[in-house]
């Protein structure tokens, strides 16, 4: 797969210091000889399978919305004639792993970031509504033509109720104030950053994707940590052998407080090893857990050191390095290997792997017995 044409002789690199998380960019012809592998036909067959997570948003008038779950059924498309309305299928890249090749030109961004790839259809007229969201996007015009209004100021979160329309099942934003325009035509791209308002209508029949990339939410990070935390650190208590005594026994003084922060802090502040170790974990968390697509292999033993695998698309391979020691970290389980495997691991792709010690065979073992991997 080609890399992306970046506008104005721009790399990477400088995408990233002056646009990712900061502005948008629109990139007109940045897939010049893009070729949409996928008809809106078959798009709407996929949304009849119950494994397919699938969306119809109808537009019944400027401030009423609605939206339905998949999957649905071919009278379900036949009742949407004349109506207004998108069909948005997510995670496509993991039910289709050959749709990973589409993702290859964006991975100069790290995988951890990646969420999925969305695919969404419209008829002329069809939209999801103006709205922003909460993740970095690129929106590939795939077929036809889409008219995007963007707004020019980042919205705070929480939204208040009075900015958004009332009575859906979509954050949508009711005073919509457009800075920006653009009309994207098959092979164009347009970046945006997370919380910038964005509006698109179809021209005609449309298809556009959409390559998403989040980023931790501190709540979850602080959930995860702390549950992680709690289980090697049940029996730590409070101790405070320099205590004073009091006049009010029910005073909680102020040097108490700074005592019991400073110890709380001292507590969960980790070292760096210990944080990289749990962020490994962490980052590489199963979003889908009743997805496998992989069958365990079941495999007892390994008869030879090379082997042709696939990599389950449901789970994130990611490696650290840490004092002179490479931990891959897949479906948030830790193993230790080689560099040279970690690297092939994580690279997505059908991979022949060369496993010289009997460490990475084990690793091998493990992963094809959960599934993680899979034998060509």
């Amino acid at each position: 797969m080609h890399p992306i044409q970046f506008p104005n002789g721009l790399e990477t690199d400088t995408f990233l210091q002056k646009y990712w998380q900061q502005k948008p960019l629109y990139m007109p012809q940045a897939w010049p000889d893009f070729s949409n592998p996928i008809s809106p036909e078959e798009l709407a067959g996929l949304a009849l399978e119950s494994e397919m997570p699938s969306r119809i948003i109808e537009q019944h008038s400027a401030e009423k919305w609605s939206v339905r779950q998949g999957p649905f059924t071919e009278a379900d498309f036949a009742g949407l004639d004349g109506k207004t309305w998108s069909l948005l299928i997510t995670d496509i890249e993991k039910y289709l792993p050959e749709f990973m090749d589409y993702v290859q030109p964006f991975r100069f961004i790290p995988d951890w970031r990646f969420d999925d790839m969305m695919i969404s259809y419209a008829p002329a007229g069809g939209s999801v509504g103006p709205h922003m969201d909460d993740y970095d996007t690129f929106l590939i015009q795939a077929l036809g033509e889409r008219h995007w209004q963007l707004e020019g100021e980042f919205r705070n979160l929480p939204f208040k109720p009075e900015d958004l329309i009332i009575d859906t099942d979509l954050r949508l934003i009711k005073h919509f104030n457009t800075t920006e325009e653009y009309h994207c035509q098959a092979g164009d791209i347009l970046y945006l950053p997370p919380r910038i308002g964005h509006y698109g209508i179809a021209q005609n029949d449309c298809m556009t994707w959409s390559m998403g990339f989040k980023a931790p939410n501190l709540d979850d990070m602080l959930a995860d940590y702390l549950d992680d935390f709690a289980d090697t650190n049940e029996h730590k208590r409070f101790t405070d052998p320099n205590l004073n005594s009091q006049t009010h026994a029910g005073e909680i003084s102020a040097e108490h407080i700074q005592n019991l922060q400073r110890w709380f802090t001292a507590q969960i502040n980790t070292d760096d090893d210990t944080f990289a170790r749990w962020a490994g974990r962490f980052l590489s968390r199963r979003q889908h857990t009743e997805d496998l697509l992989f069958e365990p292999n079941l495999i007892h033993e390994l008869k030879q050191d090379q082997l042709t695998v696939e990599t389950n698309p449901f789970v994130k391979f990611e490696f650290i390095q840490l004092k002179g020691k490479t931990y891959l970290y897949a479906g948030s389980e830790e193993f230790v290997l080689s560099l040279s495997l970690a690297k092939q691991l994580s690279s997505k792709a059908q991979i022949t792997l060369t496993m010289t010690t009997e460490q990475d065979q084990s690793v091998i073992k493990t992963l094809l017995n959960k599934g993680y991997l899979t034998t060509l």
